[in-house]
């Protein structure tokens, strides 16, 4: 089991991302995004203290990924991969500006504009939703950790103009099972846990909660262990050394990516 206090959860990333914060002083409306399987381990409770009473939109993306079966209040749930949610998101938005925007057509300004910033923890779909929202490829989106280095402003319509920003850091994690959520849907680098701490606790969540993502390799989960299913895994997919040895190191990085890619189903960490 890992030591929670000597973990170093976003190595290099923290004191970048908030001094380029510090520059985007004239934001309209915050939007955080989320991951849906998992909402409150990936929110950023820094929010409140590094934009004061500015108007927060939380997004929770990858429904696609996900199963909901409470939905937080005053989230927004929904994947890039469904049409329908650009325009859901874009109402949204005009709601959260509607009372400032009237404000400004009051004192005389006709096409009002408003500046949007984006923020959330690394790899959290940032980037991706600046490119859904834009209908074009301008925000750099890729599958790992701390992509976006700088902050980029970028065109949405003729109203809205918004932030691409790196990750804001969560200052401290306090309880190991936020630390495996992060690290399950992709948040977190896969080199600072364990990744036999990681899996091992992804086994014993699904045994109990989602056992029909483990029949792809098991048949009978009655008394399956975990050391059991990463043998049966090994002979599903020939993940084995030459010597005909289960490969540990290659299956766990296997089912990591499964995992992540939610190749075994849809699924929800905060049950």
């Amino acid at each position: 089991m890992a030591d929670i206090n000597k973990i170093n959860w976003f190595p290099g990333h923290m004191a970048k991302s908030l001094r380029l914060l510090d520059d985007l002083k004239y934001i309209d409306l915050i939007i955080e995004v989320v991951d849906a399987r998992a909402v409150s381990s990936s929110s950023n409770p820094m929010l409140k203290e590094k934009f004061g009473n500015k108007p927060v939109l939380t997004i929770a993306l990858k429904t696609d990924l996900a199963i909901i079966t409470k939905p937080v209040k005053n989230i927004l749930y929904g994947s890039i991969y469904e049409k329908k949610f650009k325009n859901i998101f874009l109402k949204s938005i005009e709601r959260e500006l509607q009372e400032k925007k009237q404000r400004m057509i009051n004192k005389g300004l006709v096409s009002p504009t408003f500046n949007l910033v984006v923020v959330g923890l690394p790899n959290i779909g940032k980037s991706s939703i600046i490119n859904f929202l834009s209908g074009q490829t301008k925000a750099h989106a890729e599958n790992k950790p701390g992509v976006t280095r700088k902050n980029t402003l970028i065109k949405i319509n003729k109203e809205l103009m918004i932030y691409d920003t790196p990750g804001i850091m969560v200052k401290n994690i306090i309880d190991i099972d936020v630390g495996y959520r992060l690290s399950l849907i992709g948040v977190i680098n896969q080199n600072i846990l364990p990744m036999r701490d990681v899996l091992e606790w992804w086994f014993n969540f699904v045994i109990v909660n989602f056992p029909n993502m483990l029949t792809s390799v098991a048949e009978n989960t009655n008394g399956l262990t975990f050391e059991k299913y990463i043998n049966l895994l090994c002979e599903k997919y020939s993940l084995f050394k030459q010597n005909n040895v289960c490969d540990i190191e290659r299956a766990y990085t296997f089912l990591y990516k499964q995992i992540i890619n939610g190749a075994l189903g849809k699924i929800n960490f905060e049950l």
